[in-house]
């Protein structure tokens, strides 16, 4: 994924972050995204926030992180196993082609 751009939202701008790059470095990509944001986090309330971020963390209260905007078909978990490319298991090769099709153009 690409970092911040513009238009992909309309005129807004969009930061991508994929699960891979959490996984490799998280206080980073937190510093990112604060910066992202325009908010004032210090490096050190980052540290002390990170077992919030954890994918254990965040299985352990889905009512609090399961989306609930959309609903998900077949029981889907927006939260599944906390693995790299475990979307493979539920998006095929033309769902991940288009979606990649769609960021391509937007």
């Amino acid at each position: 994924f690409a970092p911040a751009f513009v238009d992909a939202g309309h005129g807004r701008e969009v930061l991508l972050i994929s699960y891979e790059e959490m996984l490799s470095d998280l206080p980073l990509v937190l510093k990112k995204l604060a910066a992202f944001v325009e908010a004032d986090v210090t490096s050190e309330e980052i540290v002390e926030m990170l077992p919030t971020f954890s994918f254990g963390h965040m299985k352990g209260d889905l009512d609090r992180f399961q989306p609930r905007s959309v609903t998900w078909k077949n029981n889907f978990q927006f939260l599944r196993r906390g693995v790299s490319g475990d979307s493979l298991t539920v998006a095929s090769d033309r769902e991940r082609k288009a979606l990649a099709n769609w960021f391509e153009r937007e």
